[in-house]
């Protein structure tokens, strides 16, 4: 409230615009208008409205200045937040036995479980790897043994396994999403609404010429030399995007603007770039091994948002710049000017 009654006084400047003018006699005095004409007299009035313009601009940004709250030394870091709980025991659902592939001749390759698995081969997690028929029957404290869980190219989910799922989240677990060639993008989207998420899944073409420009993403900034590595234009031809209001981007492919990495909810990401030789060649990028491990690890981070935190951006800067303008521009034009000497040739009589 102070704020904007402090706001009023930009108004100040303007007050001689609306003074009643004096009644002055007119007097009939012919060189007057030598001096006076109207043509300067617009002049002169358009100086005035620009220097109650500048004024107001003056009066408003000491204001903004003035009322600024003080920017805490917190809010200058630009690393991530210490992890919570150290990653440890990994459950990797193998979704190939979920149903088939989406493609008409999919190329022979190994599960996408098993990418995953040899990416995490020489890393300091406990992997284990299960069938989705085994872990439809696995007993939800079982799955409570792992810290995460993710479900590899799984179509979707049966509602025994969406059920185990959603009492398996508590605490710092976490459930990673990695698609494939057998996800269902329409059986996901189904899922969402089951869990009470605005999301929707859907597959998208990625071979397209780039029209978008992405500015760094979370996950960017969490992994290490990102922009070498180009991680914003993955190798991949298509992806399985999951999009709408309850879902937080954390990277986004730069040439079409389709998310690849996303947090649903609190405690569901979601990758959509699958590293099956039918979507790319995702599995052959020689940082695939660390992409692996930091989606994994990027959860751990950060207390809930799943977001890394970024330099608060202080304007304090911009505003005193802008007023030292404005005070040079108001000297400028209260200058008085030096009137050039003209010769007057006085007619032959």
């Amino acid at each position: 409230m102070l704020k904007w009654t402090a706001l009023l006084l930009t108004l100040l400047p303007w007050t001689r615009f609306f003074r009643r003018p004096r009644q002055v006699p007119l007097v009939q005095f012919a060189p007057f208008f030598l001096v006076a004409d109207k043509k300067a007299r617009r002049k002169r009035r358009l100086r005035e409205i620009a220097l109650a313009a500048l004024r107001s601009l003056a009066i408003a940004l000491l204001v903004l200045l003035w009322t600024l709250p003080q920017s805490s030394p917190s809010a200058k870091k630009n690393d991530v937040s210490t992890p919570r709980k150290t990653l440890e025991n990994v459950l990797i659902v193998d979704g190939s036995d979920s149903g088939s592939a989406l493609y008409p001749t999919p190329i022979a390759a190994p599960s996408v479980s098993d990418y995953l698995a040899l990416a995490l081969e020489d890393s300091n997690l406990n992997v284990e790897t299960i069938d989705s028929s085994e872990f439809a029957s696995a007993s939800l404290a079982t799955s409570r043994q792992y810290d995460a869980i993710v479900l590899a190219d799984l179509s979707s989910p049966t509602d025994a396994e969406l059920d185990k799922l959603e009492r398996y989240l508590s605490g710092d677990r976490f459930v990673l999403v990695w698609s494939g060639s057998r996800t269902s993008p329409e059986r996901w989207t189904d899922v969402w609404k089951r869990l009470g998420f605005d999301a929707k899944t859907t597959r998208r073409e990625l071979d397209k010429a780039p029209k978008f420009f992405a500015p760094t993403s979370p996950f960017e900034r969490f992994f290490p030399d990102a922009d070498a590595a180009r991680l914003d234009a993955l190798p991949v031809e298509r992806a399985v995007a999951t999009t709408g209001a309850d879902v937080a981007r954390l990277l986004v492919d730069s040439g079409t603007g389709t998310p690849i990495f996303s947090r649903v909810g609190g405690n569901w990401y979601w990758f959509g770039a699958s590293p099956d030789p039918n979507d790319g060649a995702l599995a052959l990028a020689p940082y695939f091994t660390t992409l692996v491990e930091k989606a994994l690890e990027f959860p751990r981070f950060n207390d809930s948002s799943g977001e890394v935190k970024i330099v608060a951006f202080d304007c304090r800067g911009v505003l005193w710049t802008l007023l030292a303008l404005v005070v040079l521009a108001e000297l400028v034009m209260t200058s008085p000017t030096k009137l050039a000497p003209t010769r007057q040739t006085a007619p032959t009589l």
